[in-house]
């Protein structure tokens, strides 16, 4: 960065304006110039000096001006981690070793375990721009920072492991415990393994490990006949496919805070145990041995229970009646669970319980409107045939009863008294008209802000005007004609609306929907046309409307993402979609065989300015790319004055059988110079067996990192072999298709069975640079503790086209890989 770009970052930072106050100014300029231009470090020192006098402020520069090698980056940091309190530091080391990646709030309990004022202490980092939280509400932290919080904890004892304070490394983990080095200075140890690693430790590793507050040991299996040893600081015991039967007395120690063991052997969950009177989350997800759960009354203050999908589980004891503090519940795909013990629905404090996939599950007891705090309900697939009437429960905000085919109502209608009601989902349930619904909807669920009733066969509909927060309706195989489709007009908050596979021949107007974003049209076979859209559309699917004749014009529509026609075999125009390409991601047009002859023709697609992927039928290459056999490798083009920005394939591929799925087409884009590869995937639509199709894609060049002069080679491969790519052409262009200064490049792959090095190709595996860490990764199940309702709804604005990219370093067996595979074609 520029130096008037530092110091307004700077400045943000320090001062919370653009630029500094006037008698800081000097002492801003003198902190930029050792931090070097670098923003990491103008955040987190101008952070760390918000607020601070003059005097503080020259303190630290003496700091700053000690460091005299710009390099030393760790070391000018260090001087807001020193600015930290006790436990500030603690936390700020504990976060790198053990829980980048995990839910804040779930990080939070383990560390209030320890006794730390943890929200506090993570507030203070997450200010001093020394942690994030992501949108996921995960704890992310820099890479510079992460690395330097571990060189702090390495250099407690650089050449021996077992003496500092925490043990994140897999081969200081393994080292620590085959040598049985662990000493008391150990304060937490993890180790991920892979489930065919097959590695084995003796319990006496832990012996003087006696001050281990954080023991992660994912797929470790341990000796037979080993005595363990109490660990009574222990708080976060995870231990992902633990091989034991059920959980050793000396592991159950009263400062346990959490427990997981997803994965594990365990047939029980504990013989018996101490009073784990701090105990709040106990994870046994998948863990598919244990049948019953046995008494709950060592575990009073018990929060969160997941048992989600321990498949054997039958029965619940009727201890769990006596958790008072316990709000969540998980028990989805347990399908061996028929109910749930009277004393549960006693239970007041209970906020969530997730049901779904019990397929077994045929009683959800009348007691149930006792339960006042419950807020989600998800009873989805289950065996459940009467609904008891819950208008008691007014603070329920989701609900989803999907899958209930015989599903009996009680009077009065199913959502009546739910005043909180934000989320309904009632798909496949058999539904009818007034059995649901009260009769004036908008006044009784002025909340409600997604109404999900596909695949139900409704007559009418209730009045659906007012519904002023409504953002997602879905209507999708409702069987509503001409007659039963409602007016939308006032509906001013809906995002998403899906009326697919309905029988109507012409909807309503919809232009003023002014934050309509997705309409989802697919198979509404007898629909004749789309009357005029909000310009706030992005995506627009009307697949299989055979007797589709008119769309509106596209002039206007600047935020369109995406439009699929394919099969629409009675459309002759596409009116102003050519001036609606420069937002365009993805358009497909598959069997819509009428108008796709305008995309041939490079005047029709001289709008197309972004990324993008363009699905057509056939095998016709566009005119504009010349009919010519070159080379896999070309350099970028080096001409004064012009940027080359776009990379425009023209791909043809077919399909040796009918498949149910999109199989992903992977282009490797690979950098010899600077022996870097970009990876991108995109679907290979297939509709049928035998045809060609081809697929036009653009991809920028500065999402790959290619410059003028760059060799660079392009590879085209399909994710699964039955998926034939036999034609690639490459153009780069300086601004889009249309440009005058662009250069082609084009290449054959010609399908031979008996190619075994084609073969091996087709086996690569792309995935082998990071899918280890996300297979085994701790992270995994913490989203079944918070984000509850996993909703699939929201998605809304999901583009999969791009959904897979990444760019990473490669070396020279990369590339004599990549060439090795060029000559043999």
């Amino acid at each position: 960065m520029n130096e008037e770009e530092a110091l307004e970052l700077f400045s943000w930072h320090a001062f919370g304006n653009s630029c500094p106050d006037e008698e800081y100014l000097e002492l801003s300029r003198s902190v930029i110039t050792y931090c070097g231009g670098l923003p990491l470090a103008l955040e987190v020192l101008g952070c760390f000096l918000l607020g601070r006098s003059i005097i503080e402020w020259e303190s630290a520069l003496e700091k700053l001006e000690r460091i005299l090698d710009n390099d030393q980056i760790w070391e000018k940091l260090r001087i807001s981690i020193d600015g930290l309190n006790k436990d500030g530091k603690e936390i700020f080391l504990d976060i790198p070793c053990f829980f980048i990646g995990m839910d804040k709030n779930y990080v939070i309990q383990i560390l209030d375990g320890c006794g730390f004022s943890a929200e506090i202490e993570i507030r203070v980092l997450i200010q001093r721009c020394l942690v994030t939280v992501d949108e996921a509400n995960k704890l992310m932290m820099h890479d510079l920072l992460r690395d330097m919080g571990r060189e702090m904890v390495r250099a407690e004892s650089t050449n021996l492991p077992g003496k500092r304070s925490r043990v994140w490394r897999r081969d200081d983990a393994i080292d620590v415990l085959t040598d049985k080095s662990g000493a008391e200075e150990i304060l937490g140890i993890t180790l991920n393994v892979s489930g065919h690693d097959n590695v084995s430790f003796s319990t006496e590793a832990f012996t003087n490990m006696k001050n281990v507050r954080f023991l992660q040991l994912n797929y470790v299996q341990v000796s037979e006949d080993c005595k363990y040893h109490p660990m009574r600081q222990l708080r976060w015991l995870c231990w992902h496919g633990c091989p034991l039967d059920f959980i050793p007395h000396d592991f159950m120690q009263q400062n346990l805070v959490a427990i997981e063991l997803q994965y594990s052997n365990l047939t029980q969950a504990w013989k018996d145990c101490e009073l784990l009177g701090k105990l709040k989350i106990l994870n046994l997800s998948h863990c598919y041995g244990i049948t019953q759960l046995p008494n709950f009354l060592k575990l009073p203050n018990l929060e969160q229970l997941i048992l989600e999908h321990c498949e054997c589980l039958s029965e619940v004891h009727e201890s769990i009646g006596e958790l008072k503090s316990l709000f969540f519940v998980n028990l989805q795909d347990c399908k061996m669970l028929k109910d749930l013990p009277r004393s549960f629905y006693k239970l007041k404090s209970i906020e969530t319980l997730l049901l779904s996939g019990c397929s077994k599950f045929e009683t959800l007891e009348e007691n149930v409107r006792e339960m006042l705090s419950l807020t989600t309900l998800f009873a989805d697939f289950t065996a459940i045939r009467i609904i008891p009437s819950m208008v008691r429960l007014e603070n329920l905000e989701s609900l989803s009863l999907c899958g209930l085919k015989s599903l009996y109502l009680e009077s009065p209608p199913l959502l009546q008294g739910l005043v909180h009601l934000k989320e309904v989902y009632l798909t496949d349930c058999n539904l009818t008209d007034d059995v649901v619904f009260p009769k004036d909807l908008a006044r009784t669920h002025s909340s409600l802000e997604v109404l999900d009733l596909t695949g139900n066969n409704f007559h009418s509909l209730p009045r659906l005007s007012g519904l002023w927060m409504l953002q997602v309706l879905s209507l999708e195989n409702c069987n509503l004609t001409d007659d039963a489709i409602p007016q939308f007009g006032t509906l001013p908050s809906l995002v998403k609306l899906a009326l697919g596979g309905n029988k109507f021949c012409w909807l309503p107007s919809l232009e003023g929907l002014l934050k309509l974003e997705i309409l989802l049209l697919n198979d509404c076979k007898n629909l004749h046309a789309i009357p005029m859209l909000p310009t706030s559309l992005k995506r627009l699917n009307a697949d299989e409307c055979i007797e589709l004749i008119r769309i509106p014009n596209f002039s206007e529509m600047s935020n369109m993402t995406m439009l699929q026609l394919n099969g629409c075999v009675s459309l002759n125009e596409l009116p102003g979609l050519d001036e609606s390409l420069n937002c365009m991601m993805t358009l497909r047009m598959l069997g819509t065989n009428n108008v796709t002859k305008d995309f041939l023709t490079e005047s029709f697609l001289q709008g197309w300015t972004g990324s993008g992927v363009i699905y057509l039928p056939g095998n016709v290459v566009p005119e504009w790319f010349p009919d010519f056999r070159g080379t896999q490798h070309f350099n970028m083009p080096q001409i004064i004055g012009c940027n080359f920005n776009v990379l425009t394939l023209c791909i043809v591929y077919s399909s040796c059988h009918d498949v149910f799925h999109s199989p992903e087409i992977f282009i490797h884009i690979i950098n010899c110079t600077k022996k870097r590869k970009f990876v991108t995937q995109i679907e290979g639509i297939v509709k049928a067996s035998d045809e060609d199709y081809l697929l036009l894609a653009q991809i920028p060049t500065k999402e790959c990192n290619l410059e003028s002069g760059d060799l660079v080679k392009v590879v085209v491969r399909p994710e699964d072999s039955y998926l034939e790519v036999k034609y690639v052409t490459v153009r780069v262009c300086d601004k889009a298709i249309n440009s005058q200064n662009e250069f082609w490049y084009q290449f054959w792959y010609l399908a031979d069975d008996n190619d075994s090095d084609r073969e091996d190709y087709y086996g690569f595996d792309l995935e082998c640079d990071y899918t280890y860490d996300y297979t085994y990764d701790y992270t995994y199940t913490y989203d079944y503790t918070y984000d509850y309702t996993y909703d699939y709804t929201y998605d809304y604005t999901y583009d999969y086209t791009y959904d897979y990219t990444y760019d990473m370093c490669i070396d020279d067996d990369d590339l004599n890989f990549y060439d090795d595979y060029d000559s043999d074609l």
